[in-house]
């Protein structure tokens, strides 16, 4: 639901953006995935001409102010998180 803060659409600014895992070293971004494909419907809902519920609306120019952010850190992470399956032998340190 958008009122609930614990739902993982509501968008939290006063927590931590990004988490690294001790356990296996993983980086992982605290950006929802729900909000991120909600900002995409509605976008693509208004250029329909539909009506956007102004809690919604609100809920998604609330979080496209940190969309970009929000996209470019988890390609971040997944790169971080990927990097050594990418690299040649060569580059790894052995």
């Amino acid at each position: 639901s958008i009122d609930d803060d614990t739902d993982t659409v509501a968008l939290e600014t006063g927590g931590r953006i990004m988490v690294l895992e001790q356990s296996n070293g993983m980086l992982h971004v605290n950006y929802s995935d729900r909000l991120l494909k909600m900002i995409r419907e509605v976008r693509q809902l208004s250029s329909l001409g539909l009506a956007i519920p102004a809690k919604i609306a609100k809920t998604c120019a609330n979080g496209e102010k940190y969309y970009r952010y929000g996209v470019t850190l988890k390609q971040i992470a997944h790169f971080y998180n990927t990097v050594d399956q990418q690299m040649l032998p060569c580059q790894q340190v052995r």
